[in-house]
């Protein structure tokens, strides 16, 4: 994709993994069956990030904002202790990563985070905390401005 919701750097240039189809792990929640990680998300905004740490760094607008749009937080961890825990501290999901493909693909954009759209491209990918809350506030600005703007676009 190259328009429509998906984030755009400050002069307007996609931002890099932009609009691309988000890859699809095999996860488990617990010792549950191996799954894709959008059957168990379903089809919302999902914000995947691979560390409690960057998560725990969303400050209280950010979870609003989740909230809001009826997002979901999740963690998907490669094979570790923790994730044979099903939630963290907060309620957040703790997936269980086979493969290591979600691990890799964030690394190939040194990125913590990535925020997945319902249909499952990616909004946009977050390098940092800061990132992360500045994506957050974009997407909320988008989804909220054609609502108060109306049909502007049709006046043209």
């Amino acid at each position: 994709l190259e328009s429509g919701l998906i984030a755009h750097k400050p002069n307007g240039e996609l931002q890099i993994g932009a609009g691309e189809l988000f890859i699809q792990p095999w996860v488990r929640q617990g010792q549950g069956a191996w799954q894709r990680l959008d059957d168990l998300t379903g089809p919302r905004f999902v914000v995947v990030a691979s560390s409690e740490e960057t998560l725990s760094e969303l400050d209280p607008d950010s979870q609003a904002i989740i909230q809001a749009i009826d997002g979901r937080c999740v963690l998907v961890q490669a094979g570790t202790a923790s994730c044979h825990e099903s939630q963290d501290a907060h309620g957040t999901p703790i997936f269980e990563e086979r493969d290591g493909l979600l691990t890799q693909w964030l690394a190939a954009y040194h990125a913590i985070a990535v925020i997945a759209r319902p249909d499952k491209y990616v909004y946009g990918i977050a390098q940092n905390a800061h990132d992360l809350r500045q994506l957050l506030m974009e997407l909320q600005a988008a989804l909220i401005e054609p609502e108060v703007h109306g049909d502007r676009d049709e006046h043209r």
